[in-house]
């Protein structure tokens, strides 16, 4: 049984935001410190941080994960989340069997993550993703005979959207009652929706 790698996903602008969204306040850390801690737990042992457009600010925060996690800086940020996923997948460790996708707007509690990576493991599929009220969400989960077709996808080609739908029939979607699992903090108001439903648990 291989290792668990994860890329964790914080080169983006935060526009909308208007404030650096990583280190938005979760739980008494940045967000940014938050994801990394949900992953180190969830039993990831080879974290992949790609940092972008704030680099200077993110990496003072991650200073204290020295040893934990590689820091990759993406210089192409700006064309799109591909390239940055693409940039995560050519420093993945070498033993990993699975990658757990995620973004650093995205915050998803320790044991969602161990729940989907267990579910991965005792299925035949090649990505496990979970699902709230019949919607999909994130964390994605993808086998590693997929890193190949991942390292080469593009903005034209609809990126990891284009590999979910090819393997539909290898699709293994957990059911949880949280709708954690959907939030993507891009504004002010999805802010504090995500902060309502923090205590809520991860209902996996």
């Amino acid at each position: 049984m291989g290792s668990v790698s994860g890329i964790l996903l914080a080169a983006g602008e935060s526009t909308r935001m208007r404030t650096p969204k990583a280190l938005l306040d979760w739980d008494g850390k940045s967000l940014l410190e938050s994801q990394v801690n949900s992953l180190r737990n969830a039993g990831v042992s080879d974290i992949i941080v790609v940092l972008g457009h704030y680099v200077n600010e993110f990496i003072s925060v991650l200073n204290n994960y020295e040893g934990y996690l590689q820091i990759v800086e993406n210089s192409n940020y700006w064309k799109g989340k591909t390239t940055s996923i693409i940039k995560g997948l050519e420093n993945i460790s070498a033993d990993s069997d699975m990658l757990v996708l995620l973004a650093v707007d995205q915050p998803r509690p320790a044991n969602l993550i161990a729940t989907l990576i267990s579910s991965h493991r005792n299925t035949n599929a090649l990505i496990t993703h979970p699902s709230y009220e019949g919607k999909g969400g994130h964390p994605l989960i993808f086998d590693k005979i997929l890193f190949k077709e991942l390292a080469v996808i593009s903005e034209k080609t609809e990126g990891i959207r284009n590999i979910v739908k090819k393997y539909m029939h290898r699709l293994n979607v957990i059911q949880v009652n949280n709708p954690i699992v959907r939030v993507d903090i891009n504004t002010p108001e999805d802010y504090l929706y995500a902060l309502s439903i923090q205590e809520e648990g991860a209902g996996a």
